[in-house]
């Protein structure tokens, strides 16, 4: 939750958190406000309509759906295994846009998932939310450069239906606090 906490802390009203770990969903929940903690396995797409229907049932709207798939199958630390099913899991992220209609993807991970296996998945992710209609960008952050106490950098994908849209959506969350 540590992404979405970065959003909390910009004023956004988060909403949600899913994971499968449950010591993960126990940090979530005392990070997060009042956010629901969800133990969903997004692996089974169809778990993305338990999202939809407590969305409804909370009357809810979803400005930016935020992410950060498993890194293992990308991770220079990791074995960099191009079979490694946790490489689709942002496949979920995916599917939820389709449904939850979102204006906004942030999608974070590191930064061997733009070089790795020659490019495949960055290509995959921009063309699967362009689908969508989705504009797609990267962009490599290096965290000290935002005060984190890391020697990190991470790729952070952004979509958007429109730019400007975007940019409403980040000012009126600064304009919240």
């Amino acid at each position: 939750g540590g992404l979405s906490r970065g959003f909390y802390d910009a004023g956004y009203d988060i909403i949600m958190g899913i994971d499968s770990d449950s010591s993960a969903l126990k940090t979530f929940e005392k990070n997060h406000g009042n956010a629901k903690a969800m133990n969903l396995d997004l692996f089974n797409h169809e778990n993305i309509y338990v999202l939809e229907k407590y969305m409804k049932k909370e009357r809810k709207q979803l400005d930016v759906l935020v992410g950060g798939p498993p890194c293992q199958g990308f991770s220079l630390a990791g074995k960099r295994d191009e079979t490694d099913e946790r490489n689709i899991l942002y496949s979920a992220m995916v599917k939820a846009a389709e449904i939850l209609r979102p204006r906004a993807i942030v999608l974070e991970n590191v930064t061997g998932m733009l070089t790795l296996y020659k490019g495949q998945a960055k290509e995959k992710i921009f063309k699967d939310f362009n689908k969508l209609g989705y504009k797609m960008n990267v962009k490599i952050l290096y965290a000290p450069d935002y005060g984190v106490p890391q020697i990190r950098k991470r790729a952070f994908f952004v979509g958007t239906k429109n730019n400007k849209e975007f940019i409403q959506v980040m000012k009126h969350s600064l304009l919240k606090k």
